[in-house]
């Protein structure tokens, strides 16, 4: 384990040498910005596909249709939602909206490692990729900045833009907007993540409230999501390890491979850990390692991250972004959003 543990964690970091490259030239950049940064910045990022995959089934008996008469309930509710975002949030200087491959037919990164990943992903009808393909015109429409790359997912987008506005200094601050548990990996003393953009920024999760909930910190999640699994992501797990056994696992011995260790050599587990178990760390221990390489945030180099700050700029809110917002809500048949946005004034 001790050879696996030193090629997996050169993995956590990074992908290829290019990605490498891009990363410290990311960084040299980004402190030369932080030493000029004077005014407190806050971004805050939406994963898009998760947002809208929530509302898409919650509106399967909705009956609001645009124009052409397809189904639009998806949509009004993840627009709503956005603005509901902004204006519960303060001091919001950049904004912006990112998405899982445009492409429903084309294989996310991680599926080429385990082709059981995201199964669910090309099962969903073809009714939530077009109103996808509307959430994100929505988008455009507003003034909402939109990501999205092939192949690459909505997470590693936000990880990236997170990563390039931490990194500007010590005032800037993220908040995301997700109901994927999968981003609780960067939750810090400067990131917080809501479950639903309609909450609140009290109700965010900081790092007290996922060890709360998870009984383990934002540090420790990936470890945890690879002794357990994630049965939403088709992420196998240990057999015979939930998430409060692996939780417990972590707190005594700090990390998946420290526990891993401790199975192969014998030594203590903890209370309520027999022989049978053991024998399951041992056993899958290579595929522990594998999930927690496959469950860990990625740079995207195709973000240019050093881009940020002038590309997810919040939109200014004069009369030809209105008059943008209308014609989308008037194409879109979305009258009651209209009126709900106010989009006329």
């Amino acid at each position: 384990l001790a050879q696996e543990h030193c090629h997996f964690r050169s993995t956590q970091l990074v992908l290829s040498s290019a990605a490498m490259v891009a990363r410290r030239s990311f960084a040299a950049a980004a402190r030369a910005k932080a030493a000029l940064q004077v005014s407190p910045m806050k971004l805050v990022l939406v994963d898009g596909t998760a947002v809208l995959t929530a509302h898409f089934y919650s509106s399967q008996k909705s009956e609001m249709v645009n124009t052409k008469d397809e189904p639009i309930g998806a949509v009004h509710s993840f627009v709503t939602d956005m603005f509901l975002l902004q204006r519960r949030t303060s001091d919001i200087t950049h904004f912006g909206v990112m998405w899982d491959s445009p492409h429903s037919d084309v294989q996310l990164q991680r599926q080429k490692e385990l082709p059981g990943y995201k199964a669910h992903r090309m099962e969903r009808p073809q009714g939530f990729w077009r109103q996808h393909t509307q959430a994100q015109e929505a988008c455009t429409a507003f003034g909402w900045r939109v990501k999205a790359f092939p192949s690459i997912e909505a997470d590693d987008l936000i990880h990236t833009y997170t990563k390039a506005a931490l990194a500007l200094g010590s005032s800037t601050s993220v908040l995301i907007a997700t109901p994927d548990k999968d981003l609780l990996q960067l939750v810090s003393s400067r990131v917080k993540v809501c479950g639903k953009p309609t909450d609140s920024e009290n109700e965010a999760f900081d790092a007290e409230k996922v060890e709360a909930k998870w009984g383990v910190g934002p540090e420790q999640f990936g470890d945890l999501l690879a002794l357990c699994g994630d049965t939403s992501d088709g992420v196998p797990g240990v057999p015979g390890i939930g998430r409060k056994k692996a939780a417990t696992l972590l707190k005594q011995h700090g990390s998946l491979i420290a526990v891993l260790n401790a199975a192969k050599n014998g030594l203590p587990l903890g209370a309520g850990v027999g022989e049978v178990l053991r024998g399951k760390l041992v056993e899958h221990a290579d595929q522990a390692v594998e999930m927690r390489k496959l469950v860990a945030l990625r740079w995207v180099e195709q973000a240019d991250a050093q881009a940020f700050e002038r590309e997810l700029t919040i939109p200014e809110l004069n009369s030809r972004w209105r008059d943008r917002a209308l014609q989308f809500c008037k194409k879109e048949n979305l009258i009651g959003l209209e009126v709900f946005l106010d989009v006329k004034r």
